[in-house]
């Protein structure tokens, strides 16, 4: 049979105090048959003396309540009474504390079913300018985390695999949102697939035709890229109630008399091509290019000119028609003239 024994210590001033419960139901407090202290300071559990009562919870169905004496999950941690700014020094509910070096991790692992290995990660990189928030996957359980899959960075770029922001013309694959000073932030997705039809983004509108991207400026609607379920329709504003002053386009064959269309082979891989010249073409119809001749950015690289040929349908038309015209007026003059040679040669 096994025995009680209460030993006071020498060296201690303080009582023990075992109360009997306020109901008339009968209470068991059983301890676990190992050896060793159940509670003790600075020990496996250790509950400060003068703690809330609700500090640590276990309620029936097992679920554990820190700071809440009614937990309603397997863990239910009770954070500050208010917290009303998401930035700040004040720690919320959960706090996950790694060492005290720098470039360090700090986070939560996922372990699924059996396994001893990580198959899933939350953590945070803790440098001396800040800190990197990483998700990481695994692609063998074995191995563990195989994978940063996602990573936002301490300036807000948030990129998809790939762990550095880079440029736009990044050779690693993924996608990022890439935030800069002022208005230079952009989007990149750079694709690295051999495969011809891999491509960097895939549009799928399956409930109607309509935009599959829409363009703004100041908050005004200037253009869009359309499906009509069988082709695609890349559309520039053009609106009447978008423009004023309105008046037929004139010189226009004198335009199109100036344009100096050309062939050429392109550097980068030999191959022919036909067309225009951006500076050149600037000087006769401006709308068509973007973009300065031998621009370069802050660190050198150069800016290159654009063409959107689509402004010259305009120029084109308008100088058909002055074209027609003149082959019109052309036309009557030569049925003029033969009617009057005919009417010379009858007498």
């Amino acid at each position: 049979m096994s025995k009680v024994a209460i030993q006071g210590n020498a060296s201690g001033t303080g009582t023990l105090t075992i109360a009997a419960p306020n109901t008339n139901t009968d209470r068991t407090l059983t301890l676990p048959d190992e050896a060793g202290t159940v509670l003790t300071s600075g020990g496996a559990i250790d509950v400060s003396a003068s703690a809330p009562a609700d500090s640590v919870a276990i309620d029936s169905s097992g679920n554990v309540g820190i700071g809440t004496s009614s937990p309603s999950a397997k863990l239910d941690v009770a954070g500050p009474a208010s917290v009303t700014s998401f930035t700040g020094t004040t720690q919320l509910g959960v706090t996950v504390r790694g060492s005290s070096s720098t470039n360090d991790y700090s986070g939560i692992d996922i372990i699924g079913g059996n396994l001893t290995t990580p198959v899933a990660r939350i953590a945070a990189l803790t440098t001396s300018g800040g800190s990197t928030l990483s998700f990481g996957t695994s692609n063998s359980y074995a191995s563990g985390i195989t994978n940063t899959a996602m990573t936002l960075d301490a300036s807000g770029n948030f990129m998809v695999g790939k762990t550095s922001a880079g440029d736009q013309q990044s050779s690693g694959g993924g996608l990022s949102f890439n935030v800069a000073s002022g208005d230079s932030g952009y989007l990149s997705v750079v694709q690295t697939s051999s495969t011809t039809g891999n491509s960097c983004i895939y549009l799928n509108r399956n409930r109607n035709t309509g935009y599959m991207q829409y363009f703004m400026y100041n908050n005004t609607g200037i253009g869009n890229i359309a499906n009509t379920g069988t082709s695609v329709a890349y559309n520039t504003s053009y609106d009447y109630r978008l423009k004023n002053t309105i008046a037929p386009m004139t010189g226009a064959l004198a335009k199109v008399a100036l344009l100096k269309p050309c062939t050429y082979k392109w550097n980068a891989d030999g191959s022919d091509g036909e067309g225009f010249i951006a500076h050149e073409l600037a000087e006769v119809v401006p709308q068509c290019v973007t973009g300065e001749k031998d621009a370069v950015d802050a660190e050198g690289n150069p800016q290159y000119q654009g063409i959107d040929t689509s402004f010259l349908i305009a120029t084109l038309t308008a100088a058909i028609q002055e074209q027609q015209a003149l082959i019109t007026a052309q036309q009557a003059a030569i049925e003029t003239l033969e009617a009057r040679v005919a009417a010379l040669e009858g007498n």
